[in-house]
């Protein structure tokens, strides 16, 4: 088993060569306030170049659009508006996936998020258990502008960063962003199609990534579409957009993938390597996941799944160029 990191992060700030100050796109509206009740917003905000906008975020954001522009915005005043009933670092997987069924995982304090006084509220109908939805913010956004996103696929993913940018109203820093963001992923793309032309990769390899070890789920909305841009063939969950499904372990050894990624929803590099370790070393007499061919065959990586997998925003560029260094 490998952990795996980026080995040249990806510039994912939303301008391209020659950009230059974001003043030099479109202003930005004097009174915009915006609270990110997703972390894939809040990365969004950043690669917008609006950072200074932002009033109020989620427990879970760190990136915006990286790690130090985060740590700048909280320094700045920013204010964490959730909280969770768990903690992740702790609760293992088998609870947390109880505790989202169906109560929710985490609570929006919005009595903090009205004094703030947002004009733009970012959230999302994707996934009740993942984040906060529309349903969890009760009167909080009844004077202001609520912008939810659904996306599944890498092509909403680019268009979200457009509606994202359009409902605080820079739409030419939008354009621009989700410009960067497909072009990172065409970067990714043509360097495999390089890599095959010379000899130096042969055959698409199949791929499968576990979002989820106790009970297992595979990896789904845009993560088929990160593997076949890295030239690999996903495993199970073949169609871009469909939900990640639970899975028997039967199901995991029936298709036995040439590479499996553990890239588990939500967790951390450290958190995923943990519980891939604690899952290999099950002595029970038939371990389906240390039989299978790629573990065998020092073909099983452990990743980010919470930077590179699990947010639609502009670092699953990054994600699919992990996936190519990993499977070719």
């Amino acid at each position: 088993m490998h952990v795996v990191k980026p080995a040249r992060r990806l510039s994912h700030d939303g301008r391209p060569s020659g950009w230059g100050n974001t003043s030099d796109i479109e202003d930005v509206p004097a009174d915009l306030r915006v609270v990110s009740l997703l972390p894939s917003a809040t990365e969004i905000i950043g690669a917008l170049g609006i950072r200074e906008r932002l009033v109020g975020c989620t427990h879970e954001c760190d990136a915006c659009p990286d790690e130090s522009g985060m740590q700048a915005a909280l320094a700045a005043g920013v204010r964490r508006v959730t909280s969770s009933a768990i903690d992740p670092h702790i609760t293992t997987q088998r609870d947390i996936d109880a505790a989202g069924d169906p109560p929710p995982l985490y609570s929006v304090h919005n009595e903090l998020v009205a004094e703030l006084k947002p004009t733009v509220i970012l959230t999302q109908s994707l996934c009740k258990v993942c984040a906060v939805s529309e349903d969890d913010l009760k009167g909080a956004a009844a004077s202001c502008g609520l912008h939810s996103d659904a996306p599944s696929t890498l092509t909403e993913v680019g268009a979200s960063i457009e509606n994202i940018a359009a409902a605080c109203g820079v739409p030419q820093r939008g354009k621009r962003a989700r410009e960067r963001f497909e072009a990172q992923l065409a970067e990714v793309a043509g360097a495999v199609a390089g890599a095959r032309s010379s000899g130096k990769c042969g055959v698409r390899p199949s791929v499968l990534l576990l979002e989820w070890l106790d009970p297992v789920f595979d990896g789904g909305h845009w993560v088929p579409g990160m593997m076949r841009v890295a030239g690999c063939e996903p495993s199970l969950n073949s169609k871009e957009g469909s939900r990640s499904s639970r899975r028997e372990w039967g199901d995991v050894t029936a298709v036995d993938p040439d590479v499996v990624l553990v890239a588990c929803c939500g967790f951390d590099l450290r958190r995923n390597a943990a519980d891939a370790a604690a899952a290999l070393a099950v002595n029970n007499g038939d371990n389906a996941f240390a039989r299978l061919r790629a573990v065998r065959m020092g073909r099983c990586f452990v990743l980010d799944g919470n930077k590179y997998f699990a947010r639609p925003a502009p670092a699953l560029a990054v994600g699919a160029a992990l996936v190519a260094r990993c499977a070719h």
